[in-house]
């Protein structure tokens, strides 16, 4: 599974998808997983298989626990008072 990290807008979210697979990933499923409108960005998940609803669920919430051990929010920047 590869997370694709980008802006909200339809024509990065297909060159996201279009790199993804020139790079010899294939689209099996793919699953939106967060969307922020006050930054405009959007995370989505794609892999060779479809992608239940349950396994989006987990990956995304072990994403963000490793994001927040590591001192970052989910948008990447530095969470506040970490560092």
């Amino acid at each position: 599974m590869k997370s694709l990290i980008c802006q909200n807008s339809t024509r990065q979210v297909i060159s996201e998808l279009d790199k993804y697979c020139n790079e010899g990933g294939t689209i099996g499923g793919l699953s939106l997983v967060d969307a922020t409108a006050d930054q405009n960005q959007v995370v989505i998940i794609v892999h060779d298989e479809p992608i239940s609803n349950e396994i989006a669920t987990v990956w995304w919430d072990g994403y963000k626990t490793c994001l927040t051990q590591a001192g970052l929010s989910s948008d990447g920047s530095t969470a506040k008072g970490t560092h």
